[in-house]
């Protein structure tokens, strides 16, 4: 359900943004391990490209919205020097970091949104009521084979009786 006033709008469409940038980032992240350099640059610079697309869609938010801007103008760094990296264990560093603060920040919008949101024609379901509130651990940059391996290594062994 979207939100019908002009106030709830722009904080979900700012809570997707960055939605669409966390993806980005984490797309990137996950091809360091599994894709070439150049592929790996080139997607850091769209996660580049979205993390300034949900600042510039922050940007239109209220004065008492934008309280995370600095959190998004640090992820925005974040992804700025994983572009640049010259080396993907440093590329690696930066996404990381730029994936944390984007989880840190959507839980700064759900919550500013909950407190913030006004009563909607059915008062128990909200825009941003259906988000995912923790994401899944993953080990960024290994593989898929590396991390079933590993997995393997420390379940116990299986004993028919």
């Amino acid at each position: 359900m979207r939100p019908t006033n002009d106030f709830d709008m722009r904080v979900y469409d700012a809570y997707w943004a960055l939605n669409r940038a966390h993806k980005g980032i984490h797309d990137a992240l996950t091809s360091i391990s599994t894709a070439k350099w150049k592929d790996c640059q080139k997607a850091a610079l769209l996660a580049e490209e979205k993390v300034e697309d949900a600042i510039e869609i922050a940007k239109s938010l209220p004065a008492e919205g934008k309280g995370w801007m600095a959190e998004l103008l640090s992820i925005r760094l974040h992804a700025s020097k994983a572009a640049a990296a010259q080396n993907p264990e440093k590329m690696k560093m930066a996404l990381m970091q730029a994936l944390r603060l984007t989880m840190e920040t959507e839980e700064v919008i759900r919550r500013f949104y909950e407190t913030h949101a006004t009563p909607h024609a059915t008062p128990h379901v909200t825009p941003l009521e259906h988000v995912k509130t923790s994401r899944k651990k993953r080990s960024y940059g290994v593989s898929r084979n590396k991390r079933s391996k590993r997995n393997k290594r420390t379940q116990p062994k299986r004993t028919s009786t």
